[in-house]
């Protein structure tokens, strides 16, 4: 099956390093797979810059696993979730192990954050699609993020792709994404496309 998130997997080699010189909460993933990005729709308020993005059918390709090496699979209800947004390090939200709630015989995984959040990951569902490990598994992606750090876009020069990636346990999916206005003193703020931030992938190597 050819897909864009595969053919992705040419294009979006990642980020160099430097730009998540920290590992995220947990470690640096061992396992790095593919982001496919779809367009989204978010808001900022141009006084603080704080933001807020809607992921929706995003889909995470795991690594596959061939002569025992590779990804063996994701427990989002056993281990941590991050979502890592941007180069600097500011917006990467953590979920501890044990925060996503299995449902659907261990098929759908999902979290709500406690009512009033105003920083962080509100609510997540992960979808397992497929778990063939031999070709990679392949998972969907729906999540509301609040309190995004996003004071870039309120000066004239923007940035052209900011690094993305979804991390469950020892595995990552990464991309780049674009974000677009249509009226620079607008709220509404939308996820145009992905991109490639870089030639290498986050935290290789760590």
């Amino acid at each position: 099956m050819r897909s864009p998130a595969l053919v992705a997997v040419v294009l979006l080699l990642g980020v160099p390093a430097a730009a998540q010189d920290t590992p995220p909460p947990g470690g640096a993933p061992s396992f790095h797979g593919v982001l496919e990005v779809l367009p989204a729709h978010g808001t900022i308020d141009r006084a603080t810059g704080d933001g807020a993005l809607h992921l929706r059918r995003w889909r995470l390709l795991l690594q596959p696993a061939q002569n025992g090496v590779g990804s063996n699979g994701i427990f989002p209800d056993r281990e941590r979730v991050v979502i890592a947004v941007g180069a600097g390090g500011e917006n990467t939200f953590y979920l501890a192990p044990g925060s996503l709630t299995a449902r659907r015989r261990g098929k759908v995984f999902a979290y709500r954050a406690p009512r009033g959040t105003l920083r962080g990951i509100k609510t997540i569902r992960i979808v397992a699609v497929s778990t063939d490990l031999a070709v990679g598994a392949i998972y969907r992606v729906d999540a509301n993020m609040v309190g995004v750090i996003l004071s870039d876009l309120l000066f004239t020069t923007r940035p052209a792709c900011m690094p993305f990636a979804v991390i469950v346990g020892d595995d990552d999916g990464f991309s780049g994404i674009q974000l677009a206005e249509r009226n620079l003193d607008g709220r509404r703020i939308s996820v145009a496309n992905s991109c490639s931030p870089g030639n290498d992938w986050p935290w290789l190597g760590q």
